[in-house]
């Protein structure tokens, strides 16, 4: 029987829907694992405004480490911030009201009651917020096996969409509490000096990237997880989801964009993939998978106001997307295409940021995105064709 890992998505992050359909991507399921995503909400808990010394990650007296068990991770900001060239923007992050660790655990505690997640199952809220001791992630086993992952400001730090370092968290957090099981044992076998291992300390931020690049646990680690309880089989799914995260960061990281042929692939559930580009695809919610299915196959262009013109072509993309009824899915289709309605704006708005996330500005990009040209949208390469599943053609 797998074990299920909850991820408490928290409303509070205006991009939690990206984050969603990002982790969808990365997060894979195995024999042994499955990921669910639960909606949660930490609007009520009480935040501090207190600004955290920047580039100063809390310490922790033995009775912490006891009490709360914490993971060992990275501090958000340096005392001279440091531009990384792969960094997308100029730091240091902005300050952030943050929440205590025990508001923090005592609301994932809380979690558990609503959704009846049991006590022996992993729950992982993903928070936008920063907490009292600066760390980008934490866990304790005891009384449950808890953590959290704060989803911002990794733009600071590293060029890959938010959901890849993020991803990367959850499952160092799955291997460090099986293999470790506290801070103290985590703590004891911290890589100062990085060794291109899951467990280097990489007290400098902007080193963070190489822990995306190498993807790696040293023989030592692993024989030392192996030893405290962690499975073969769930190591090797990490180590297959970590490769993952590694080889589709490193072309963001390096911007190949413009070597060899660029091919863009969409799968019968309307996913855009870019196959040489490690299959890397985009996370578009399912009325963005419509809306853009519907422009890929119209290179001519139309424009916004003439979309309710093509209702039941859009409604016939979207449900077969959703697999919906007609009567569910009309209204969300008739929105989009309603021309007194900003709909369509805000989704091409979101698919084009989306893309810009994944491909970064460029050719690539530009052929990609949906283009307004004398009025009429369009998707540039949609002229050359994309290589579309069979299901929609």
């Amino acid at each position: 029987m797998p074990e299920t890992i909850h991820l408490l998505i928290d409303t509070g992050n205006p991009e939690a829907e990206d984050l969603k359909l990002g982790l969808e991507d990365l997060l894979l399921n195995t024999g042994n694992l499955v990921f669910e995503m639960r909606e949660v909400s930490t609007a009520a808990l009480q935040l501090s405004g207190s600004r955290l010394p920047p580039g100063k990650k809390g310490t922790l007296s033995p009775y912490e480490i006891e009490l709360i068990e914490e993971s060992y991770s990275y501090s958000l900001e340096e005392p001279m911030f440091k531009l990384p060239q792969f960094g997308l923007r100029p730091g240091p992050p902005p300050h952030r009201p943050h929440l205590g660790w025990v508001v923090l655990y005592e609301a994932i505690s809380e979690f558990r009651l609503q959704w009846d997640i049991p006590a022996t199952e992993t729950a992982i809220l993903l928070t936008p917020h920063a907490n009292e001791k600066n760390w980008f992630s934490g866990f304790r086993s005891q009384p449950a096996p808890d953590g959290f992952v704060q989803t911002t400001d990794w733009e600071y730090y590293q060029k890959a969409p938010f959901w890849f370092p993020v991803a990367q968290q959850i499952w160092a957090m799955i291997l460090q509490l099986r293999g470790f099981g506290s801070l103290r044992e985590a703590l004891n076998h911290v890589h100062m000096e990085p060794v291109g291992c899951l467990n280097d300390c990489c007290e400098e931020k902007i080193d963070f990237h190489i822990k995306l690049r190498t993807a790696d646990i040293c023989p030592a680690c692993q024989e030392v997880m192996l030893q405290g309880g962690l499975s073969r089989s769930v190591l090797y799914a990490g180590i297959q989801a970590l490769e993952k995260i590694r080889r589709q960061t490193r072309f963001i990281q390096t911007n190949p964009w413009n070597e060899g042929d660029f091919r863009v692939r969409i799968d019968a559930k309307g996913v855009l993939h870019f196959p040489n580009l490690e299959n890397m695809s985009c996370p578009f919610a399912p009325i963005e998978k419509a809306l853009y299915l519907f422009f890929v196959k119209h290179p001519e262009g139309v424009a916004l106001r003439e979309l309710s013109d093509h209702l039941p072509e859009l409604l016939d993309l979207y449900r077969r997307i959703r697999n919906q009824e007609e009567d569910v899915a009309r209204p969300v289709v008739q929105k989009l295409a309603d021309p007194l309605d900003n709909s369509a704006y805000e989704k091409i708005s979101r698919i084009n940021k989306k893309l810009e996330l994944v491909l970064l500005w460029g050719a690539r990009y530009e052929q990609c995105c949906i283009t307004n040209e004398g009025g009429r949208c369009f998707i540039p390469l949609a002229a050359q064709g994309f290589e579309l599943d069979s299901f929609w053609i």
